[in-house]
């Protein structure tokens, strides 16, 4: 039954980063279309990337999402096909969001757009819930050790 909640979870956990990330892409698309928005992002952007976002804490993000990206490797690596499906899947779903947010971090073309500090938020954010995710698929493995000892 626990392992049966922790599967729902998971993908709970996964359809609500699509939907975050989607809220993004659907705040670009406003910018475009209604002044206010446009005018608030860019103010906000403004704001974001002369506070929190400056140059140095973005370096020093990058650093740890890379540090993120080469554990998340080592653990793909390790992870032996048929042993734990949901841990495999988890650790590649996270992989590739790190990669995304390393990749956003230096393109230019991101950079430019007004939604810049808003998708820089909203990955690190899913980048989390990512770890969160691959932290309940490892209680899914030890419950069915646990099980499987009794």
């Amino acid at each position: 039954m626990l392992d049966k909640a922790k599967k729902i979870f998971f993908f709970i956990i996964f359809i609500i980063q699509l939907f975050i990330y989607a809220g993004v892409f659907y705040l670009e698309k406003l910018t475009h279309s209604s002044a206010g928005v446009n005018h608030h992002l860019y103010y906000q952007k403004t704001q974001y990337m002369n506070g929190i976002f400056k140059d140095m804490n973005l370096m020093i993000l990058s650093v740890f999402i890379l540090i993120i990206i080469v554990l998340l490797i080592i653990q793909i690596i390790k992870i032996k096909k048929g042993k734990n499906k949901y841990l495999l899947i988890s650790s590649i779903i996270a992989l590739l969001w790190s990669v995304n947010l390393e990749i956003i971090f230096f393109s230019k073309t991101a950079k430019e757009a007004l939604n810049y500090p808003y998708l820089l938020m909203v990955l690190i954010i899913i980048v989390f819930l990512s770890i969160i995710n691959i932290i309940n698929t490892r209680t899914i493995k030890n419950i069915k050790n646990i099980n499987n000892n009794i």
